[in-house]
C-alpha cells in the first residue's frame, strides 16, 4: 500500500496522505485504512494489516514519545512525509516548549518566566513536526527547511510561474484525477505486489540517522512552504558553539536579542563588531576564551529572565566560575585580558540585578586579577581600562557600593569652560540661580558643566563626527560629571532633600543627554524610583513639613516632577511598580500645589519649563505621558 510507509529511525508507521503517523495496533490501523481517503475493505484491508502489524514497529508507549533530543533539533531535513507545521519556541526554555499557538506561548511566558504586557517576547517563529495529530498523543519538535531545498522548491515555484498562465488550472484538474484513481485503486494495489517491495525502501547512513529516510517512486510532497531565506548567524555564534554547552540555534538567538546590548553594558559596544568599542577591541581575542563567552551568556540570560535564576543561567555561571578556578589552580597562574573581561561580566551581571553577596565577590577577585596583571605581561588595553572605571562608577549609583577609583582621576582629565568664568552663575541656568542657596557648590559646578555637554551636542558639525570621535569627545566629559555626582552623595543628604533631589535630577539630565554608545535606560530608571521614594513622604498629605520644605522651592518641585515623568518613559521594565509609584507620587503633588496661588502656580510652572536643564526631548514630549499632562492640564486649568 503506497500511502502507508515505516519511519525507519523511529519505527513509526506514517501516512502520507495525511501527513501524520498511525498508532502500531490492529484496531487503530483498520480504522485508519477503512477511512474516507483509504476505503480499504475485504481481504484487501486483512492483507494490509497483516503486513503492517509484521513490521518492526515500536510500542505504542515509545511511538507516543519518540521524538528527536532537543539538542539534535532543529532536525534539517524535516521528516519526510510529516507535515510541517509552524509555530512557536519558547527561548528562555531553550526548546523544551513548542506550541502552534501564540496565545499558549504568551500565557507560559507570562506564568513561567514573569513576562509582563510590553515586554519584549521570549519567544521566536519556527517550524516543527509532531508523529501524532491526536491532542494527548502530541510531541513537537522542531525541523528546519535546509537552504538547498527551499531554493529548489522557489525555482519550482518560479518556472512554473513563468509558463502560460492558463496551463496551471489544466495542471491542478490533472493532479486532482489522478489523486482519486489512486485513491479508489489502493486496495486493489496491494493484491498484485508485495507489501514489502512496493512501500518499504529505506537508503541506509549510519553517518546521518536522519538521511534514513522512506523513499517511494513519485512520492507526494507533504510540507510545501514557501523558499526560506538564507540563516546569517551571528558573527559571535560560531566562535560560542566551540566553548558553550547550548544548542548552536539557542546561542545565535541570544547574540541577537536585545538583553545581549544592555548586558554588555559599559563594558564593550556589541552593536558593531568594527567598532572602536567592539568586544575584540576592549578585550584582545575574548572570542577564543571559554570564561568568556560563558560569563557574556549567563549575563544575556540573567537579563533575559529580569535576574531569576534558571537551570540555564546557573549552568552558564557554574560553568564560568569552573573555567576561572581551573586557570587559578595552574602552578603559574596567568589570567588573560578576556579572563579579566569575565569577572567584570559576572560583576556587572550582579549589581545590575542587586546580587550583593555575588557582587562582593567579584569584586574581591576582579581587584587581585587587576593586581596580577599589573605584574604580568598581559596589559589591559585602554578601552579596558575605562570599563573598569564605569563599572566601578554604575556599581557605585546602583546599589551604593564603595569605589575602588577616585572621582578626582577620571579616565581623562577635561578643561571646562567655567573654570575661566569669573562667576560661576554666569554658567547656570537662571532657575538653579534662583535657588542656589539651597544647592551645594559642586552640584552647581555640574550643572554647569552639564549645561556646556548639551551646547557641545547642539553644534552641527557633531552630527557629521563618527561615533568614535564622538565617544572619545563625550566621553569623558559624561565620565567627570557623573564621578563627581556619585561623590557628592553624602553632602547634598546632610544639606537636605532638595539637594538631594536635585542631585538625583542632574545625574539623569546628563545620563540621558546622549545615549549613543549606552542606551540601556536601567540607570536612569532605578535613579528615577530612587528620586520617587525620596519625594513622596515629604508631600504626602501635604504635612506641614512637606509645606516646609517645598514652599520655597515649589518651582524646583516642579522641574523635579518633569524629569522624573521624563524618565519613567523610558523604562521597559527594568523597574517594579515604577509607574505606580509615579501616579501616587503626582497625586500628593497635586495636593500639595492646590494650596498654592493659581496665578504663582502658572508662573511656577512656566520657570520649571524653562529656567532648567533638560534632556534633548523632554519638553516636546512631555505631553506624551499622562501624569505629567494631567499635571500640566490642572495647573492650567485652574481658575483664581
Amino acid at each position: 500500500m503506497q500511502d502507508i510507509c515505516l519511519e525507519p529511525t523511529f519505527k513509526v508507521l506514517i501516512c502520507k496522505l495525511h501527513g501524520y503517523g498511525v498508532h502500531p495496533t490492529k484496531e487503530a490501523i483498520r480504522r485508519h485504512l477503512r477511512g474516507e481517503d483509504h476505503r480499504c475493505r475485504g481481504e484487501a484491508l486483512r492483507q494490509a494489516i497483516s503486513s503492517l502489524i509484521n513490521l518492526p514497529l515500536s510500542s505504542l508507549e515509545a511511538m507516543r514519545n519518540a521524538q528527536p533530543t532537543v539538542d539534535a533539533q532543529p532536525i534539517v531535513p524535516p521528516l519526510s512525509h510529516l507535515r510541517v507545521l509552524h509555530g512557536w519556541s519558547c527561548v528562555p526554555c531553550a526548546g523544551h516548549f513548542l506550541t502552534t499557538s501564540l496565545e499558549v506561548v504568551q500565557r507560559h511566558a507570562a506564568a513561567t518566566h514573569g513576562r509582563r504586557r510590553g515586554d519584549q517576547p521570549l519567544w521566536e517563529a519556527c517550524e516543527m513536526q509532531t508523529f501524532f495529530s491526536e491532542t494527548k498523543d502530541r510531541r513537537y519538535f522542531r525541523v528546519a527547511i535546509s537552504p538547498a531545498a527551499a531554493n529548489e522548491e522557489n525555482l519550482q515555484e518560479q518556472n512554473g510561474r513563468e509558463g502560460l498562465q492558463y496551463v496551471q488550472p489544466l495542471r491542478e484538474k490533472v493532479d486532482l484525477t489522478n489523486k482519486v484513481t489512486r485513491r479508489k485503486k489502493s486496495c486493489s494495489s496491494l493484491l498484485s505486489n508485495p507489501l514489502a517491495e512496493r512501500s518499504i525502501r529505506t537508503t541506509a547512513n549510519a553517518t546521518n540517522p536522519w538521511a534514513s529516510q522512506t523513499s517511494y517512486p513519485h512520492q507526494p510532497r507533504i510540507f510545501s512552504s514557501p523558499a526560506q531565506p538564507l540563516t546569517f548567524w551571528h558573527p559571535f555564534t560560531p566562535f560560542a558553539a566551540r566553548y558553550v554547552r547550548l544548542p548552536v540555534a539557542r546561542l545565535d538567538c541570544l547574540f541577537k536579542s536585545n538583553a545581549f546590548r544592555t548586558a554588555s553594558e559599559p563594558l564593550f559596544d556589541p552593536s558593531h563588531v568594527d567598532s572602536a568599542l567592539s568586544m575584540h577591541a576592549v578585550f584582545p581575542h575574548s572570542e577564543e576564551e571559554p570564561a568568556f563567552l560563558n560569563a557574556l551568556l549567563y549575563s544575556v540570560v540573567q537579563t533575559i529572565n529580569r535576574g531569576k535564576s534558571t537551570i540555564e543561567g546557573l549552568s552558564l555561571q557554574a560553568r564560568t566560575i569552573a573555567l576561572l578556578n581551573e586557570k587559578l589552580s595552574l602552578p603559574l597562574p596567568t589570567l588573560s585580558p578576556a579572563d579579566i573581561g569575565a569577572i567584570m561580566i559576572l560583576k556587572t551581571t550582579a549589581y545590575k540585578n542587586y546580587d550583593f553577596v555575588a557582587h562582593d565577590a567579584h569584586t574581591r577577585g576582579l581587584a587581585a586579577a587587576l593586581k596580577a596583571c599589573s605584574r604580568s605581561e598581559n596589559s589591559l588595553t585602554t578601552a579596558a581600562k575605562r570599563a573598569v572605571f564605569w563599572l566601578d562608577l554604575c556599581a557605585a549609583v546602583l546599589i551604593g557600593s564603595e569605589r575602588s577609583m577616585s572621582h578626582l582621576e577620571p579616565p581623562q582629565k577635561v578643561s571646562w569652560r567655567r573654570e575661566s568664568c569669573p562667576e560661576l552663575a554666569q554658567a547656570l541656568p537662571i532657575g538653579f540661580v534662583r535657588h542656589q542657596n539651597a544647592l551645594p557648590y559642586d552640584l552647581l559646578e555640574c550643572v554647569s558643566d552639564v549645561v556646556e555637554l548639551q551646547a557641545f551636542l547642539r553644534k552641527r558639525t557633531v552630527s557629521q563626527l563618527s561615533d568614535s570621535v564622538k565617544y572619545h569627545t563625550l566621553e569623558p566629559m559624561q565620565a567627570s560629571i557623573e564621578s563627581r555626582l556619585a561623590f557628592q552623595q553624602q553632602s547634598c543628604r546632610q544639606l537636605g532633600v532638595v539637594a538631594e533631589a536635585c542631585r538625583l535630577a542632574v545625574f539623569m539630565c546628563c545620563y540621558c543627554s546622549w545615549m549613543e554608545t549606552w542606551n540601556d535606560s536601567l540607570i536612569p530608571c532605578r535613579l528615577a524610583e530612587r528620586l520617587l521614594d525620596l519625594l513622596e513622604p515629604t508631600l504626602f498629605f501635604s504635612t506641614q513639613q512637606a509645606e516646609n520644605v517645598w514652599l520655597q522651592h515649589t518651582e524646583i518641585l516642579l522641574w523635579l516632577l518633569l524629569v522624573t515623568a521624563s524618565v519613567v518613559e523610558l523604562d521597559q521594565g527594568h523597574v517594579e511598580d515604577l509607574r505606580s509609584k509615579q501616579s501616587r507620587l503626582f497625586l500628593s503633588a497635586r495636593t500639595f500645589l492646590s494650596g498654592c496661588s493659581v496665578t504663582r502656580l502658572k508662573h511656577l510652572l512656566q520657570g520649571a519649563l524653562q529656567d532648567f536643564i533638560y534632556s534633548k526631548g523632554w519638553l516636546t514630549q512631555r505631553c506624551y505621558g499622562k501624569e505629567w499632562f494631567d499635571l500640566e492640564l490642572f495647573i492650567n486649568a485652574s481658575k483664581s
